[in-house]
């Protein structure tokens, strides 16, 4: 087993290297996120071309939040009462099933709108276990010095996958075609189960030993009791719902955004994701390399809001920049923009929760975090559906930067916040 020693004050990347646990789940992760990336890409425009309908893609990406919000409370408490190996390790092969059958009905022109929401809902349900367990399981393979490099390191490592896939998107596609494409997903996550099955760390096994429903149900009030104590965390549970409204337009309408307004395809999909991704790549390394001397504090707020700048000026492209070679120039820019400073905001708080609560009460005050977080998800994706019938998307995305913006600047200004 792999002891959690003490660091040097002056921590980098080069320190996650020894161990070894920690790099297996990182190349395990790294690997599935290659597949999700390339599935991204192919299966929003799958849905796109199979409907049609702005609206049925705002109600699928809702239906996607509604599990996690319904079970992530339970799903934490049953993390910190299971193996979190066992527990990502059955949820991956169970998505690798799901996101597999998908890409074989659609070869076989079986695929209907139906089966969408149901292998939605599956996947979301998968992903509301595994969440919490992950979430928890970093805390075990590193020690506290270095939670914010670890944080960084994996988000940089992950997005840095994320790039590769969709920078290769649209040559697999092109090639093998969306069923392909998407199987190509779902072969990865069965991938990721055989390296995770390698991990070996020290677990609270005492913890695991009984359960029942009223166990789960105490478990969720002192996950709810310890998230209302502490101010931070409250405020940016409350912040993260409101921001996840307004982000869902983009989220949402992406592939809209590319063909109707940049007249693109789902090369030009691909591109903008690897704009973002380099660009989550970069702010990832800068946060794990000089993050631990900035406040964390003033790393999430100058990065809501400099986000929320970015997302303003993607009404410019098909507006007020014409062009078709300048819009998608723009564009590539404000998404590499985007995408450089979510590191700044994900890493930071990522870290204070995990410094800041003990690690029996990781899984739970996790998912109760995930549960509030998303809350807002499904209104903000039937919202998008339907007001995008009315309304243009480049419209609605100034209107929700400068919302994020606004909300930024309101949350700086919180006693609460500025004390905690």
């Amino acid at each position: 087993m792999e002891n959690a020693e003490l660091v040097r004050n002056s921590v980098g990347i080069k320190d996650l290297i020894k161990y070894k646990s920690f790099m297996i789940k990182l190349i395990a992760y790294s690997i599935s996120r290659f597949g999700d990336s390339i599935d991204a890409i192919a299966y929003a425009w799958m849905v796109y071309e199979l409907t049609g309908s702005k609206l049925l893609m705002g109600t699928l990406f809702a239906v996607n939040a509604v599990p996690n919000i319904v079970l992530s409370p339970f799903a934490g408490a049953f993390a910190d009462r299971h193996s979190k190996k066992k527990i990502i390790i059955t949820g991956n092969f169970l998505r690798g099933i799901v996101v597999s059958a998908t890409a074989i009905l659609f070869y076989y022109n079986l695929l209907r709108p139906w089966h969408l929401f149901v292998f939605t809902a599956l996947n979301s349900t998968f992903e509301s276990f595994i969440n919490p367990a992950n979430s928890v399981l970093n805390a075990s393979l590193v020690p506290k010095e270095l939670y914010l490099t670890a944080n960084s390191f994996s988000s940089s490592a992950n997005t840095f996958s994320e790039l590769i896939g969709l920078a290769l998107a649209g040559a697999i596609i092109s090639i093998f075609k969306i069923s392909g494409a998407i199987l190509i997903d779902g072969m990865t996550f069965f991938i990721a189960c055989i390296l995770l099955s390698f991990m070996k760390y020290t677990e609270n096994i005492e913890k695991m030993k009984y359960s029942n429903i009223k166990s789960y149900y105490n478990d969720l009030l002192e996950g709810l009791n310890f998230v209302k104590k502490s101010s931070f965390i409250f405020i940016i549970i409350l912040m993260a719902a409101a921001v996840n409204f307004f982000v869902t337009p983009i989220n949402v309408l992406e592939a809209a955004f590319v063909k109707d307004v940049l007249r693109g395809d789902a090369k030009l999909m691909s591109y903008l994701g690897v704009g973002l991704m380099t660009g989550a790549i970069i702010g990832g390394v800068v946060v794990g390399q000089i993050g631990s001397k900035f406040n964390k504090k003033k790393l999430v707020i100058n990065g809501l809001i400099f986000f929320g700048i970015n997302y303003c000026l993607l009404s410019l492209p098909g507006n007020l920049i014409n062009g078709a070679v300048s819009s998608v120039i723009v564009a590539a820019i404000l998404y590499f923009m985007m995408g450089f400073v979510l590191p700044m905001i994900n890493a930071p708080i990522n870290s204070y929760v995990m410094l800041n609560t003990p690690k029996e009460l990781l899984g739970r005050v996790s998912s109760v975090m995930g549960m509030f977080c998303m809350c807002m998800t499904p209104l903000g994706s039937a919202a998008a559906g339907a007001v995008s019938e009315r309304v243009s998307i480049s419209v609605m995305f100034f209107i929700s930067g400068i919302m994020i913006i606004l909300l930024s600047i309101f949350v700086s200004m919180n006693k609460n916040f500025k004390n905690s």
